[in-house]
């Protein structure tokens, strides 16, 4: 349903408020920011290649380390 040409929120979000939509945002990004901090990722290129596959009606891409950063993790402990 759209009004005034914009989109209408999910349901979720409309019962809620967007207040309570808006912290699960926020949430979830300060989320995908630690782990990728944790891993040596750059955060700014994960979230655009996230972005650009949603766009293209592809999965997000993983949030599990990759070979490489499993190995440099190990060794770090």
């Amino acid at each position: 349903m759209m009004r005034d040409g914009r989109p209408a929120r999910r349901a979720d979000c409309r019962a809620g408020g967007t207040a309570r939509c808006g912290s699960r945002f926020i949430e979830r990004m300060l989320t995908v920011s630690a782990t990728l901090r944790q891993q040596g990722r750059n955060v700014v290129e994960y979230v655009t290649e996230a972005c650009e596959r949603a766009l293209a009606g592809q999965p997000a891409p993983s949030l599990r380390p990759t070979q490489r950063l499993t190995h440099t993790l190990s060794n770090a402990a």
